[in-house]
This record gives structure tokens, C-alpha cells and sequence, in this order.
């Protein structure tokens, strides 16, 4: 659990210098090479996609989009950008888990664990608060 958890906190400090605007086009084949390292020797992880694609769980409008749903559902649905931002009137992380997430992830022989940030690059404050609790 510790592993996993250093493992989770560390993505999240990732994502932060990510939006610190490290510039990952020019950095140098070593700077590279040594960014990636860890997640080579990982070997199996998990990504999270969590936000207002993610409440649809791949349906819009009762019908299963079979293909480019989670974070392309808009697109691939050819949902307007007024119907999409209605979604913000119903999504709610208030039953956000991470020990479930953390666990389940272990469980699974994860070593990797990734959330992403929101659409505009950001992970909210409420996020990383919960995700440092965790340990």
C-alpha cells in the first residue's frame, strides 16, 4: 500500500510540474530517458479518467457509444458545447474514494497509478488534498 500510494503522490507531483509549463518538447534525450525511467520499470498501471466524461460511462442520450467514449465522447457523440456543459450541473466527486482506488489498483498488481488533471490541465485542490490523506 505504501508503494502504491508514494507511486500516486508522485503522479500528482508530476501532473503539478506539468502545470509548473516544464517544456517536455525541447528537453534533451536524458532528461528524457531519465523521466521515463520508472514508469519502464513498472510494467503495468492504471490511468483514471475522472471528470464529466467519465459520469456518462460511455452513453449519451441512452445510446452505448461504441467507440472514442471517455474523454472523446463529445466529439464522437457530437455533443454541442452547451449539452456538455450541462453535465457540470451533475457531476459531483463528493463520494470520491481513494482508498478504494488505491486499493483496488494493488489488488490488481498495479504499480503505476495516474489520475489526470481536469480539461484545462488543473488538478482541484479538494483532489489533491484527499489523494496526500491517503499517505
Amino acid at each position: 500500500m505504501r508503494k502504491i500510494t508514494t507511486t500516486f503522490v508522485l503522479m500528482i507531483s508530476l501532473l503539478a510540474n506539468v502545470q509548473e509549463n516544464k517544456d517536455f518538447i525541447n528537453e534533451s534525450q536524458d532528461e528524457f530517458n531519465a523521466r521515463i525511467e520508472w514508469v519502464g520499470k513498472a510494467k503495468y498501471g492504471m490511468l483514471i479518467c475522472f471528470g464529466l466524461s467519465a459520469q456518462l460511462g460511455g452513453v449519451w442520450k441512452g445510446e452505448q457509444i461504441e467507440e472514442g467514449y471517455a474523454e472523446w465522447i463529445q466529439a464522437s457523440a457530437d455533443i454541442t458545447p452547451q449539452e456538455y456543459a450541462m453535465l457540470t450541473h451533475t457531476f459531483s466527486p463528493k463520494d470520491f474514494d481513494a482508498n478504494f482506488i488505491v486499493e483496488t489498483a494493488k489488488k490488481a498488481g498495479n504499480l503505476l497509478l495516474n489520475i489526470g488533471p481536469d480539461g484545462n490541465g488543473k488538478v482541484p485542490e479538494e483532489s489533491i488534498k484527499i489523494l496526500l490523506d491517503v499517505g
